[in-house]
């Protein structure tokens, strides 16, 4: 996971500080918040790749249940980064879709080596997936 935020979006970034087991080192950072934006990797188990996420606050559903402070998001810039980056991956990382979701290049490349698509409940292989856009 990649968490990642603008300063035209929050004024103040929150990051907290987590003690790790000493086995595994001393500590790692995170940063919390309604202003950030956080990119999930798909994960790929017994030769199936799940689906990847790009997921954020809005203004409704922050204010209504988030834990952390809304007063400092700029929900309009929120938007504006949101769309920017939906479209990003959209119209220059993919190569077509399952439904609404986007297919990066790398997925499908993957596809030739014995690798399915789980998405929605269905497996995806090469032969049932139309790409295009």
């Amino acid at each position: 996971m990649i968490r990642a935020w603008s300063p035209d979006v929050i004024s103040e970034e929150n990051f907290r500080k987590i003690k790790l087991n000493p086995s595994i080192g001393k500590y790692r950072t995170c940063i919390e918040g309604v202003g950030i934006i956080q990119f999930t990797n798909g994960r790929t188990e017994n030769s199936k790749l799940f689906s990847s996420d790009f997921s954020h606050w809005n203004e409704a559903g922050a204010k209504s249940r988030s834990i952390h402070p809304c007063e400092n998001v700029d929900w309009a810039k929120m938007r504006f980064w949101s769309g920017r980056v939906s479209r990003y991956i959209r119209n220059k990382c993919s190569v077509g879709k399952i439904g609404s979701a986007s297919i990066f290049k790398s997925a499908y490349s993957n596809l030739d080596n014995g690798v399915s698509i789980f998405y929605g409940g269905n497996i995806y292989t090469k032969d049932n997936i139309d790409i295009g856009k």
